[in-house]
Order: C-alpha cells, then structure tokens, then sequence
C-alpha cells in the first residue's frame, strides 16, 4: 500500500470476504495505516461478514480513512440464513448490530441481498425485503440468485437436472435471466419478489431518500445521486 501510494495511487478496494474474521488482524493493519499516515481513501466492497467486528473496529477503520463497508446480507430469515451455509452466526440480529456499529463509526453501508435461494419461501422473500426497508443502508444491491459453478446450490441443481444454462457469460447478478428451475418456487414468483425488492426498499422507502439526501449534501455528490437515480429508473423502469 505505501509502494502504491508513493506511485500516485490515492484509493484501495480490499476485495475479501472473509476480511474481518480476524478482527485483531484488522485491527492491526489500521493502526499501521494510521501510523504510516498513509493518507488513501478504502473500502470493504465485497461484502464482509455480519457476525464478526466490534464498535473498536469499526472505529479504527473509520480512523484509517476507510469510507464504506459492504456486507453480505443475503437473506432476512434466519433460518435460510443457516441453512444455505452461513453457520447459524449471522443472524437477522447480528446484520441490526454490524450496521449500527459502522454507521456509528461515520462509514458508509452497503447492503447486498438475494431472493430465490435454495431454501427461500414466499414468507422468507417478505422478510428479506423487510429487512432491507428497516436496515440504514446508504447503497443496496437486490440480486436473483445465481448458482454460480462449484457452490452447493449448483452441484443440487444440477444433481436434481434443474439447470437450463450453461453458457457461463450469462451467470452474472446483473442481468437476471432463467438459469434454473428452483425446486419450490415459480421463475414468475422469485423475478415478482426481486421487482417488489427495488420497489419497497428503494422507490417508496422515505428513508433511504433521506440517507442519500443527505449523503449527497455532506460529500458533494448530490448531483451524481440524481444522475445516476435517472438512470436507475429508466433501466428498471418495469420495476
């Protein structure tokens, strides 16, 4: 990072989801940014997780010039929380705690989550979204599952001859397309939840105006927020 620094670069993503497990370690690599005065602007931007950190961290964090943390919300149920691999630790609760250390700590949240997983229902789609109108996000991302080669979602899927695509260019999380067949629920009911998703958690949330309102206000990006919110609706504008 100081080699990077000396040779003009002024911003550092730290591309690790696994980057706050070691919170000591974390810790650590602050303090010696902040001793360093390494003077760069970062960012967790891929999705850490919710049940490891304390307000200390965050703190030093913030201290260490980084300006946002994204984490992998996935789901608002628990249970689907468990079941789909995230061990029983990150919790609803546990991603109401996380958020309200780091915006604590002034940093900016991403929120990431997901709708036709595995192990989603009608009644767990609801409380993703739910979940995602309540959390203080400054940014979200809604994405349609994807059962990305080599994840356990995959191998079942196939296993059970449910994927209808393999022409890996089409397994991204932006552009949603019929890759498989979900074993409970309808293609029709998963692509009703992800538009309703953008509708309640964005569009007709006053709160997340109100953050990127004053976000905008604060950082001198107003007029980004507004370029870019044109251009979301007219993307999305069947949303």
């Amino acid at each position: 990072m100081k080699y990077s620094r000396r040779h003009g670069f002024r911003e550092f993503f730290i591309v690790d989801d696994i980057f706050t497990t070691d919170v000591p370690r974390v810790k650590e690599i602050c303090e010696g940014i902040i001793r360093e005065q390494l003077d760069i602007a970062w960012s967790c931007a891929n999705g850490i997780r919710v049940d490891s950190g304390d307000q200390e961290m965050f703190d030093l964090m913030r201290r260490a010039d980084c300006y946002k943390v994204a984490f992998g919300f996935e789901s608002g149920d628990d249970r689907v929380l468990k079941e789909f691999g995230k061990g029983g630790r990150a919790t609803v609760e546990a991603a109401r705690g996380t958020v309200a250390m780091a915006r604590k700590a002034g940093i900016d949240v991403f929120g990431f989550f997901m709708v036709g997983l595995l192990q989603d229902t009608e009644e767990s789609m609801a409380k993703t979204i739910a979940l995602g109108r309540e959390l203080k996000t400054d940014v979200l991302k809604i994405s349609i599952s994807v059962p990305f080669p080599g994840t356990p979602m995959y191998s079942e899927l196939k296993a059970k001859g449910l994927l209808n695509e393999f022409d890996w260019d089409k397994y991204n999380v932006y552009n949603p397309q019929r890759l498989y067949r979900h074993p409970t629920l309808s293609w029709d009911t998963i692509e009703r939840f992800y538009k309703l998703a953008y509708r309640k958690m964005v569009l007709t949330n006053p709160s997340f105006y109100y953050r990127r309102l004053r976000h905008g206000l604060l950082t001198g990006e107003f007029l980004y927020d507004i370029y870019y919110f044109i251009r979301f609706l007219l993307a999305g504008a069947k949303i």
